[in-house]
């Protein structure tokens, strides 16, 4: 298992180093050609002008987390030519779907247990994001365009699962004299649960049900360039550091549970049902550094 951890880690980074030296090949040449072209002037401009709006979309798909997520909008008013309002828009969603067949024998000295039946759990995610800022470009290269900035982050992240489970347990027990089993107990579950915005959870002492939904904002210095490679169409990355703080969002748990217990004597159930709120004040907040290639795909007005 770990090698494996390790092999996804650097073929993802080996990927992020291709695609920095792609981007730096793409800087050269523009450079390069901006060089060569000297003092012509150009048909049509590529940085920013002002009055200009531009719309576009992020793609990162190898960012820092290693996972692909849906890309993010971001829009541009240039109200000069080397200032510029941007707000970044991003909405991330997802889903699983986890299906089990239970079958399984467990054998002991004394006894013998057989369990049967069927797991199915569903989960997803939402997540929004509001981010305006405001960026300084320079630089004096046709298609190449550097600029520093800062922004301020709002955002949410809201979770939900659905599970059933369908059990059965079988119990024997051995018979010393001729070494066969005899059946002592079957016992049948029957459990539905939906959770939002929380989780069961695990530590080394105990299992208890954590809050997974979240608010956070934050504010974020930053720094990037833009190549322009045909008018609107660029590429580029953004390198950022910041702060960022989060507050739980309020979890709640509800479910109900069947237990049928049979045994050669009798039959009893046992139902159960859970019905709990989680609202603890809990809160984080740390520093952040980021720099995550970026494909953007964009048009200017």
């Amino acid at each position: 298992m770990t090698k494996k951890i390790l092999f996804n880690l650097n073929f993802i980074n080996m990927k992020k180093f291709f695609i920095l030296i792609l981007t730096i090949v793409l800087v050269v040449g523009a450079m390069a050609q901006q060089e060569t072209s000297g003092n012509e002037a150009t048909s049509a401009p590529y940085k920013l002008e002002k009055g200009s709006i531009t719309t576009e979309l992020n793609f990162s798909p190898f960012s820092i987390n290693h996972n692909f997520t849906m890309p993010a909008l971001r829009l541009r008013y240039a109200f000069s030519n080397k200032l510029a309002l941007r707000a970044n828009i991003g909405l991330d969603f997802g889903h699983n779907k986890i299906k089990e067949n239970l079958d399984d024998t467990q054998e002991g000295y004394y006894f013998k247990e057989i369990i049967t039946g069927s797991y199915v759990g569903k989960g997803s995610y939402t997540e929004f994001s509001f981010a305006p800022g405001i960026e300084y470009h320079f630089g004096k290269w046709e298609r190449l365009s550097l600029y520093v900035g800062g922004e301020l982050l709002f955002g949410f992240r809201t979770t939900q699962t659905n599970t059933e489970l369908n059990r059965e347990n079988i119990i024997s027990q051995r018979d010393y004299y001729d070494n066969t089993y005899y059946w002592v107990q079957t016992t049948s579950t029957i459990s539905t649960m939906k959770t939002k915005n929380c989780a069961y959870a695990y530590d080394l002492c105990s299992s208890y049900y954590a809050q997974t939904g979240k608010m956070f904002f934050g504010i974020n210095a930053l720094a990037g360039f833009d190549v322009y490679v045909y008018k609107g169409l660029y590429l580029g990355a953004e390198i950022g550091f910041g702060y960022i703080s989060s507050f739980a969002l309020k979890g709640s748990v509800k479910g109900n549970s069947t237990i049928e217990i049979t045994t050669p004597e009798q039959m009893t159930k046992k139902y159960d049902t859970i019905d709990e709120v989680f609202n603890d004040k809990i809160s984080d907040g740390k520093l952040t550094f980021k720099c995550n290639p970026m494909i953007r795909l964009g048009w200017r007005f």
